[in-house]
């Protein structure tokens, strides 16, 4: 009886070399061109731009979203939304507007979705008191201080919200990001966020707050002055604390609920 052997083919031995170098000169290749994109986004050209305008009179909505950036909210005593634009750009330029919708004034910015270079926008805006505020960011920070709203709503996909001396019903959003709030004179706050810590603090006594957090500890802090809290807290994983008076009867609500983190509600 004869046995038969079979052997790789020429063609298979050398087809696996030929195959590892392609890859290899493709990783090259990519790695390449990665580099260059860190160079250009790095030494690349850049300019800046600054440009101050308003918006009104009779204004009683504003919303501003911004794709990279940030933007600073402050009051005016005014009648008109006072606004300073700051671009920053390097190989393609934001796309930007900004009008007035009979009452309602909007402001837009986003920078291209294949990016490279430097791309962002910086707003500074003063805002007479009354209005109903909603403010938005997918990169960069949101900073609202001493304003007097009708509402203020915040989104942040990732970034920090900052909130001083706020009077307005507050909705907060923030995918990734911490919030930090003080000096609140808001009877009504509900702060949703995915991953990052929560701070409130409040200047008067809250009518109803409401925090969710999955990932990230909070923070509640309360006028010592005044009726108890009917407090609710849950935390699948860490720890929970209250130690500020509390009645289940109370008008005053405080539910915060966290997935994974600790929770304390005290006094101020």
């Amino acid at each position: 009886m004869t046995t038969t052997t079979d052997r790789p083919s020429t063609a298979s031995r050398t087809r696996s070399p030929t195959r590892l170098r392609s890859v290899r000169l493709l990783a090259a290749v990519a790695l390449l061109a990665l580099l260059v994109l860190w160079l250009v986004a790095r030494f690349g050209p850049t300019s800046s731009e600054q440009r101050s305008f308003t918006m009104g009179p009779g204004t009683t909505r504003l919303t501003v979203e911004v794709g990279t950036g940030s933007v600073r909210l402050t009051p005016t005593g005014g009648s008109q939304i006072q606004v300073q634009r700051t671009v920053r750009s390097g190989w393609w330029d934001p796309r930007i507007e900004e009008r007035t919708d009979g009452s309602h004034a909007v402001i837009e910015a986003s920078c291209p979705g294949l990016l490279v270079g430097r791309c962002e926008v910086r707003y500074d805006i003063a805002v007479p008191a009354g209005h109903d505020v909603e403010l938005a960011a997918s990169t960069g920070d949101l900073d609202v201080r001493g304003i007097e709203a009708r509402s203020l709503r915040t989104t942040v996909s990732t970034g920090r919200t900052t909130l001083v001396d706020v009077d307005a019903p507050l909705q907060i959003r923030a995918s990734t990001g911490d919030v930090g709030a003080s000096g609140l004179r808001s009877d009504q706050v509900t702060a949703d966020v995915s991953t990052g810590s929560v701070e409130l603090d409040f200047a008067t006594a809250p009518t109803d707050v409401t925090v969710s957090a999955s990932s990230g500890n909070v923070t509640v802090e309360l006028p010592q002055a005044g009726d108890p809290y009917r407090v609710q807290v849950g935390t699948s994983s860490g720890d929970g604390r209250i130690d500020v008076p509390t009645d289940p009867r109370s008008p005053r609500s405080v539910a915060v609920t966290v997935n994974s983190g600790d929770v304390a509600v005290r006094p101020r």
